[in-house]
């Protein structure tokens, strides 16, 4: 939604984020690290999208800050997601390989959501009961992940799921930029990643 306030604006999306966010510098500051980290708007016929998070936790003790950019490939007629940056801003990082781990699990499972997970219920129930029909992103489909961690004197706050909310924003702005195609239903159909020629 930001994203088509930005185009009836005529501004790029991450410069009308920035606007929006001027008053939080350290929202200002994982949204520059993503945009430089990724290159935004220095390759034109690259397809990004992206997305801002801020997780506010214990009545508004915690503040954890999360920018993220989706990158897509074209592989033959269809687009395929070919690397997500994601910076972070949790306060003071306890254990560095825990956080690289929860930022690559994290936008794993937002990916798997996004693109797979759909349950039907039919008599009461949950038709899906294993994977076998309730498929997850396989490790082939993983794209490559940039964490960028920032520095940051405030101390530890919480992190979990943050990097979960703005893979799919994300993702589907990349992909109206490649297609045309508005998305806002989830999962997004398979149909929503081919290219037009």
């Amino acid at each position: 939604f930001v994203t088509e306030l930005a185009q009836r604006a005529h501004i790029d999306q991450y410069a009308y984020r920035r606007h929006l966010l001027l008053e939080d510098p350290l929202a200002v500051r994982v949204l520059d690290a993503v945009a430089q980290a990724s290159g935004w708007g220095t390759t034109p016929n690259v397809f990004r999208g992206i997305a801002y998070n801020c997780y506010i936790g214990r009545g508004g003790r915690f503040k954890t800050y999360v920018a993220e950019v989706v990158e897509l490939s074209r592989v033959a007629t269809r687009f395929a997601v070919k690397r997500v940056f994601c910076a972070v801003d949790p306060g003071l990082v306890v254990n560095p390989n825990t956080l690289k781990a929860q930022i690559e699990g994290g936008i794993g499972f937002a990916l798997t959501n996004t693109l797979k997970s759909r349950i039907s219920f039919s008599n009461g129930g949950a038709e899906q009961s294993n994977f076998s029909d309730y498929p997850l992103l396989r490790i082939d489909e993983m794209p490559e992940i940039v964490p960028i961690v920032l520095p940051s004197d405030r101390p530890p706050q919480g992190f979990g799921e943050v990097v979960l909310a703005p893979v799919a924003p994300a993702l589907a702005q990349a992909l109206f930029h490649a297609t045309g195609r508005r998305l806002d239903v989830m999962p997004f159909p398979q149909d929503a990643f081919r290219a037009k020629d």
